[in-house]
């Protein structure tokens, strides 16, 4: 009997212990959650899909340079005198950098001027001479070859009267032998006279002779070659002094100036550094794999790193052949449309080239974009979500382009849970 009572006894305890066990258990889970209910609807953000054009840049860096740069140095040796500029100047084309000494340089060339004129008075003086022969005796030279002919003949006819009258006298005893001798001397003398007369007048008809117009030409080219020569000598000395002032052969920025006043200069040695500031490139490296969808022509924003808020407008001006086999990349130029004082060559930049551009297409924000094995969106339609596919075309920055999956004025939402489901209940509640 005390047997079953213990038994009795031991089972209501079991059982008193379970109770007591359960009880506990349940105080201490948590409570079970409400079920939401399902006409409740999910707040969420939402843009409706627009038609517009979209571009797709490549961001890329690169590093301002001038399409024209030049050192300018000095031409010859010498001491420098004066330097006109200052680094960072801006000059014309043309304009006076720096000078040497000019003192022996201005003397060699009033020197080479004297040599000039007097080349050009003797080539006068010998052009003179041959159109003189060349024109011949002038008629008061005949008349007077003329007259000395006629003047030699009477002479010589007085001369053989008084041989004929003398010789009679001598004979007749009259006068002596000495006498006689003496008026046919005379005669003699008179008959050479007259033909020196003739000759001379031959000389005045006929004109020069070819000997005396051959060395009147002589004369006149030996004159030319001596004038030319001092012409080459004066231009020469002319350039010398040129030389001597180093000048900007375009208009441009002065991007270093190394010259001092005073200083000892040689042929070759750098005065200055030239580089047209209105002419600025950028230059940019493209990866291979991007090079082929680089095209010349092609627009370019550029934004200096040292200034951001400003931009500037370019266009793709020459592409390098063929990428570097060792880094993969080419170089590409970047022309820049006018001018910025923010710029100068070695200025760093960030340059977003246009690969491509596409109009009227249908685009949504980035925001709207969401992966789940596949990119989709979701569209509010009549207060509830419904998920689509979608195949995304082209990226710029925050808007994408939707190639199929979402038609131009669809709601799309650009913000709300990842965990919206179709046929989700929701609220646009745009801030």
């Amino acid at each position: 009997m005390r047997k079953w009572i213990i038994v009795a006894v031991i089972v209501v305890l079991v059982v008193a212990g379970g109770v007591v066990a359960q009880q506990r258990m349940r105080a201490a889970a948590p409570p079970a959650p409400q079920a939401t209910p399902a006409s409740e609807a999910v707040a969420v953000e939402a843009a409706r899909a627009t038609r517009g054009t979209i571009e797709q840049t490549l961001d890329l860096t690169g590093t301002v340079v001038s399409a024209r740069r030049v050192e300018l140095t000095a031409k010859m040796p010498g001491r420098i005198a004066a330097v006109f500029v200052q680094e960072g100047s801006r000059v014309a084309a043309g304009t006076a950098i720096a000078a040497l000494e000019t003192a022996e340089l201005s003397a060699q060339v009033r020197q080479a001027e004297q040599g000039v004129r007097q080349a050009a008075a003797s080539r006068e003086v010998a052009r003179a001479r041959l159109a003189a022969l060349l024109a011949g005796a002038r008629s008061q030279e005949r008349a007077q070859a003329e007259s000395a002919v006629a003047q030699a003949e009477a002479s010589l006819r007085n001369a053989e009267s008084d041989v004929v009258r003398t010789q009679q006298l001598f004979e007749s005893g009259a006068v002596s032998r000495q006498q006689l001798d003496a008026a046919i001397l005379q005669r003699d003398v008179a008959r050479a006279q007259r033909d020196s007369a003739r000759q001379q007048m031959s000389l005045v008809q006929v004109g020069p002779r070819e000997e005396d117009l051959r060395m009147a030409r002589a004369q006149v080219e030996q004159a030319e070659a001596g004038y030319g020569g001092a012409q080459a000598s004066l231009q020469l000395a002319r350039v010398q002094l040129a030389n001597a002032t180093i000048r900007a052969p375009f208009a441009g920025r002065i991007a270093e100036l190394p010259a001092t006043t005073g200083e000892f200069v040689s042929p070759g040695v750098k005065v200055a550094v030239l580089y047209d500031d209105r002419n600025l490139e950028v230059e940019v490296t493209v990866g291979e794999r991007d090079l082929g969808r680089v095209q010349v022509g092609r627009s370019v924003t550029v934004r200096p790193e040292a200034a951001p808020t400003v931009t500037l407008a370019g266009t793709v001006n020459r592409i390098q052949p063929a990428a570097d086999p060792l880094s993969r990349a080419a170089k590409v130029r970047i022309r820049l449309v006018g001018a910025s004082a923010s710029l100068s060559p070695g200025t760093s930049v960030r340059a977003e080239l246009l690969v491509e551009r596409r109009e009227n297409v249908v685009v949504v924000s980035s925001s709207a974009l969401r992966q789940n094995g596949q990119t989709e969106v979701v569209v509010v339609k009549d207060g509830k979500a419904s998920v689509r596919k979608v195949l995304v075309g082209l990226r710029h920055h925050h808007i994408a382009q939707i190639i199929y999956g979402v038609a131009e004025g669809e709601l799309v939402v650009t913000l709300g849970p990842e965990t919206l489901s179709d046929g989700q209940p929701v609220k646009v509640v745009n801030r």
